[in-house]
Formats: structure tokens, sequence, C-alpha cells
């Protein structure tokens, strides 16, 4: 919208704001799932890796992480210790 065409009437203005804050709220939630299913798979990925042959270092090496990182992800989703979820997201938020 461009600011000559913004309302000028209060109510029209906070309609629009309103509007604005659950588009980029939406947009948030959307975002965020995204991103933890990319990690979810990423770190099923590191496991199949070593299950495969690749070295905590390989693997860092590919990711980035630090290699005491990968381990820790590692051992996490084999024992099922991921991030605590509750519903669908994470309990600490």
């Amino acid at each position: 919208m461009i600011m000559n065409e913004m309302p000028r009437d209060p109510e029209a203005i906070s309609s629009v704001v309103r509007a604005a804050r659950d588009d980029v709220l939406a947009r948030l939630r959307d975002a965020t799932e995204q991103y933890r299913r990319s990690d979810d798979e990423r770190r099923q990925l590191m496991v199949t890796a070593a299950d495969l042959g690749l070295s905590i270092r390989q693997i860092a090496a590919v990711t980035g992480d630090g290699h005491s990182s990968v381990a820790t992800w590692i051992k996490r989703t084999r024992t099922g210790r991921g991030p605590r979820v509750e519903n669908g997201h994470p309990a600490d938020l």
C-alpha cells in the first residue's frame, strides 16, 4: 500500500495494522514449520550418513557444524531425545 493510499480513519488504520500483523504472524508460523521440517530431515540425514560409514568429522565438514554438535545431534536423533515437542511445536516456545 502506498502511503498516500493509507486510510486516515483511526479504525481503518487499526484494521490495516491488524491485517499486516496477522499476515506477518501467519508467514512466520509457515516459515518456522518449514524450518523445523528441514531441520528434522537434516538431522536424520546426519544419522544416515553416519550409518553409511561417514565419520563425524566428515559430516561436520559438509554441514558446517562443529563435530561435537554433529555427534550430539546424531546421538539425540538415534535415542529419540531431540528437541522436546508438544502439539507439533517446541515445548520451550
